[in-house]
């Protein structure tokens, strides 16, 4: 999931200003989608990401650390920020309908950060696998909407330019 989150955020903060030419309202839109909204919320996705790497994978040390870290930091952060998603009301269609899936990717995310913690809370082997599976679907929904936005990118002739 890390590794997704952080392609995901390099192609837009590290190839944050995005340019285009003419007046097309859906370039526009996007344009304005990127820089003014996704782009100033990356960081606050990179730090609750790196959290939960800071306590999952190699770097779990235990099930107390695990369950605390995502009761008390990682799903009240995630939640917050999957709420300021659900305020971005692009203004053309197919920015929304991108948008759409961004909001599906956190929903789903924040599922399966609620996920591992009823199962360490349960020591519930079932619900660890659900949460596990929820994951997989995280990174699958993380790659399509990285296909998308290169796809509408290329679409309406948004080239992304490096700072």
């Amino acid at each position: 999931m890390k590794k997704l989150t952080l392609c995901l955020i390099s192609m837009l903060t590290f190839l944050m200003l995005l340019t285009g030419c003419g007046s097309n309202p859906v370039q526009k839109d996007l344009l304005s989608y990127i820089n003014d909204y996704i782009v100033p919320m990356a960081p606050e996705e990179t730090k609750i990401m790196d959290q939960f790497e800071s306590v999952t994978g190699a770097n779990y040390t235990d099930d107390e650390t695990l369950y605390n870290m995502l009761m008390d930091t990682i799903i009240p952060a995630y939640r917050d920020y999957s709420d300021k998603l659900q305020t971005i009301q692009p203004e053309t269609p197919e920015v929304r309908e991108l948008h759409e899936q961004y909001i599906a990717l956190s929903v789903v995310t924040q599922s399966t950060f609620i996920g591992f913690a009823d199962a360490l809370e349960k020591q519930d082997l079932g619900l660890a696998n659900e949460a596990n599976t929820k994951l997989q679907q995280a990174n699958k929904l993380g790659r399509e909407f990285q296909t998308q936005l290169k796809d509408m990118a290329k679409k309406y002739k948004v080239e992304f330019k490096t700072k």
